[in-house]
């Protein structure tokens, strides 16, 4: 080994003048430390087995301090997942509480429906006979008041046959047992007394309901008449529109049934950011009850759009089978068109 002028080099570190005083003891101790079998005096491995149990202490937290972080990984995503299925779980629920909730609401109307349209309008009617009767006696007898009575008697009959009637026929609409476009087309006709109303029928929907038959299921029909019911209830009441189209389609790509009714009027509030009228709130929870999804679209100035898309697969028919007839509702004698 040789020294330099300025310094030693010793195994890449370089020692100093300070170190020079030092230098026979440090060389004997080197010298000894390169005979065979003491490597392992050599003064430069002392500090590195010292550094490699540090690093091996080191190594230890580091191994360590990555499994706990894996570990809090773990339960987080356990936690995060936990939540997840707690929450699917709980809509789930919400949507089956209000599906037995709209099934016991319409329940409840079909039991004041065919009251009325049973027992009510009978009564209604037997009195409407009476006062006939009376009225009749009254001018046998040539007694005063028969044309007070035969005002009575028709304003009887009036109101059994134009409110009693069509409030049943409100409460429990069954003019959907013929389909869903049959439902629809009566809201139309109803609602036109308000407001100019076209009703567009898509090819598929139409597809879906030759004349005579109900494929699509009846709590559906009954879903997509109420909600265009409260929607169509909106216009004629908030929305002073001059004109509204009412669209029934289904979507075979997406496999959904559409139905919009949109409208040219004022449209809703600038500050109503989450509507909540009463109405609006129902038409949601009829298509959540319908595992659809309501999408309310509204400009001030410029009318509003109501949307909802109701998943449905129809199912393919049987070769042969016959299809399903529904009930005739409301029949008028009037001359074809």
């Amino acid at each position: 080994m040789e020294a330099s002028r300025d310094g030693l080099d010793i195994v890449g570190v370089t020692a100093s003048e300070s170190l020079r005083p030092r230098l026979p003891r440090f060389l004997g101790t080197f010298l000894k430390a390169l005979r065979p079998g003491r490597a392992s005096a050599l003064p430069t491995e002392r500090p590195s087995q010292r550094d490699d149990g540090n690093s091996r202490g080191s190594n230890s937290r580091r191994g360590r301090g990555n499994r706990n972080g894996d570990d809090e990984l773990q339960e987080a995503r356990r936690s995060l997942e936990f939540a997840n299925e707690e929450l699917r779980r709980q809509n789930l629920a919400v949507r089956e509480s209000r599906a037995r909730m709209i099934q016991a609401d319409e329940a409840a109307k079909r039991a004041i429906a065919e009251e009325l349209h049973g027992t009510v309008q009978t009564r209604m009617y037997v009195l409407w006979v009476k006062l006939g009767m009376l009225r009749d006696r009254f001018n046998r007898d040539g007694l005063p008041g028969g044309a007070d009575l035969d005002k009575l008697a028709q304003e009887v009959d009036n109101i059994r046959e134009e409110n009693i009637r069509k409030l049943s026929h409100r409460l429990h609409p069954a003019v959907v047992r013929l389909g869903a476009i049959s439902g629809l087309r009566s809201l139309r006709d109803f609602f036109e007394a308000f407001v100019p109303i076209d009703l567009q029928i898509g090819p598929e929907a139409g597809a879906l309901e030759p004349p005579g038959t109900a494929v699509i299921p009846e709590h559906i029909r009954l879903g997509a008449y109420r909600i265009a019911e409260l929607a169509l209830g909106n216009v004629v009441k908030h929305a002073r529109a001059t004109r509204c189209t009412i669209r029934w389609n289904y979507e075979r790509p997406a496999d959904r049934l559409v139905l919009t009714v949109v409208d040219n009027g004022v449209g809703l509030a600038p500050d109503a950011r989450v509507p909540s009228g009463l109405g609006l709130v129902t038409m949601n929870d009829y298509a959540d009850a319908l595992n659809g999804t309501l999408v309310v679209t509204s400009l001030p100035g410029k009318g509003t759009k109501v949307e909802v898309f109701v998943p449905y697969v129809p199912e393919p028919r049987q070769g042969g089978e016959p299809p399903s007839l529904g009930t005739v509702v409301n029949l008028h004698w009037t001359a074809p068109q």
